[in-house]
C-alpha cells in the first residue's frame, strides 16, 4: 500500500506542475491543449492521440462517438501546422470495444454537431473497430 500512496503522491505533484504551467501560459496569452499520447511509429512518423473512455452516442441522427468541437478544431489546426496527424481512440463503455480513426478522415465525412453541448458526433461506421 505504501508503494501505491507514493505513486499517487507523485501523480498529484505532477498535476500541480502541469496546472502551474497552464496558468502561466494563459497569463502570457498562449493557446494550448494537452495531447493524451504522442507516439512515434517504427518508421519514425509522429502521431498525436486523443483518447476517450465513453458510452456510444445513440441515434438520432446516428449511433457514434464524438468530442467537444474545440478539441477537434485544435487537433486539426495542430495537424495543419505540424503535419503530425491526430488520431481519435475510443474505448467504448461498457463493451470495452476500441474504435480508431484519423481526425481529418472523421471531420471530412458525415458528422453531427449537438446543439446544447457543441459536441461533434461521428457515425460508428466512420471508425475502424480494433
Amino acid at each position: 500500500m505504501d508503494d501505491l500512496k507514493l505513486l499517487l503522491k507523485g501523480y498529484e505533484e505532477g498535476l500541480v506542475g502541469e496546472k502551474s504551467c497552464r496558468d502561466y501560459l494563459k497569463a502570457i496569452g498562449h493557446k494550448f491543449f494537452q495531447a493524451d499520447v504522442i507516439s512515434i511509429s517504427p518508421s519514425g512518423k509522429y502521431y498525436l492521440w486523443e483518447c476517450k473512455n465513453q458510452e456510444r452516442f445513440k441515434a438520432p441522427p446516428f449511433d457514434g462517438h464524438g468530442l467537444p468541437i474545440w478539441q477537434v478544431e485544435a487537433r486539426l489546426e495542430f495537424y495543419r501546422l505540424t503535419n503530425v496527424r491526430p488520431i481519435l481512440w475510443i474505448h467504448e463503455k461498457p463493451s470495452g470495444d476500441i474504435y480508431i480513426q484519423f481526425f481529418d478522415v472523421l471531420y471530412s465525412g458525415k458528422k453531427f454537431i449537438t446543439h446544447k453541448s457543441k459536441r461533434v458526433i461521428f457515425p460508428i461506421e466512420s471508425f475502424v473497430k480494433k
